[in-house]
């Protein structure tokens, strides 16, 4: 697996297929941050983030999203299931939440 030094941190990614596997990992290992898709198959990020967010072991784990939808009632949504930020696929823009 790629490893990629960050000012003296590595970053070990694990890529999971969907939204299911992905909460099967986030409950098998320890992570210091999920960035995920909002559209995944068969659990959403949505879900997911809703999913990590209830459980005691990562609820204070940093969620970020990437999806290319702009509307103001997923922004909110986000917020209020408690991602960190929402980052555009274009990555020219970044949307911030307000803290």
């Amino acid at each position: 697996s790629p490893i990629a030094p960050i000012i003296g941190f590595k970053i070990i990614p694990v890529i999971a297929e969907n939204g299911k596997q992905g909460c099967e990992f986030a409950n098998s290992e320890n992570f210091d941050l999920i960035f995920m898709d909002c559209q995944m198959p068969e659990m959403d990020g949505m879900e997911l983030a809703n999913i990590l967010k209830r459980l005691p072991e990562s609820a204070d784990l940093p969620l970020l999203m990437l999806t290319s939808m702009e509307h103001n009632e997923l922004r909110q949504q986000s917020k209020n299931i408690g991602i960190a930020d929402i980052l555009n696929p274009s990555l020219t823009t970044i949307s911030r939440f307000d803290r």
